[in-house]
């Protein structure tokens, strides 16, 4: 990125978004199951302040099915496709639009074991599955505590462009992680994952909320 930015990427990224939601899982911040699907456009150029022209679009997919009550064991599996065409910045390749517009391939969302903004390019197609599992529940001064643990896998196809996709080839994560749900209606997690793709060694998290 020195190389090719010397001086950073100066502009102002503006990048308006539409789209649509269908969501019928049964709790949002631990659904045991239903699914939560969405898709959307964005895109900027001089006309919404933004230095970059460019347009993308996502569709995202997540499947909840329960394994079992008790304890609490459920089957969690996302599909991503994202697609940009034109002149993003850095920035905004890195991204893969939608409600929540995280990063990938890298990160504490997606990606998880590799060092955010490493995987670049225009089309993403990304697969998520975890096993999560909610094992020991206590009410502690008057607060509700959920002890669980979770393990799961990132996989992703990272293309540079759509016309010319360039060297393609599998991507993969996989971690375990401890989790805490408090009061029902919140979440954080400890995430420990590695990739075969990362030479820096494991990546370490701790982020309020679920990954989708």
């Amino acid at each position: 990125y020195a190389e090719d930015f010397p001086v950073g990427e100066e502009g102002f990224s503006s990048v308006p978004f539409v789209g649509v939601v269908v969501d019928d899982r049964d709790d949002e911040v631990f659904p045991t199951r239903g699914i939560f699907a969405e898709a959307s456009l964005r895109g900027g150029n001089a006309l919404t302040g933004s230095t970059w022209p460019h347009a993308g679009g996502m569709a995202s997919g997540a499947v909840f099915l329960q394994m079992a009550r008790t304890p609490r064991l459920v089957l969690a599996s996302r599909a991503i496709a994202d697609v940009i065409v034109g002149d993003p910045s850095t920035e905004e390749l890195a991204r893969i639009g939608g409600t929540l517009d995280p990063i990938a391939f890298g990160g504490s969302s997606i990606g998880r074991g590799i060092r955010e903004h490493r995987y670049l390019g225009k089309v993403k197609l990304i697969g998520q599955t975890e096993l999560r599992g909610q094992f020991l529940d206590v009410r502690l001064l008057e607060q509700d505590l959920s002890f669980g643990a979770a393990v799961f896998s990132d996989a992703a196809l990272i293309g540079e462009d759509v016309l010319d996709f360039g060297v393609v080839r599998p991507l993969l994560t996989a971690g375990i992680s401890w989790r805490i749900l408090w009061n029902k209606n919140f979440a954080i997690r400890w995430d420990l994952a590695a990739s075969p793709d990362e030479k820096e060694g494991p990546g370490f998290y701790i982020i309020v909320g679920q990954a989708f």
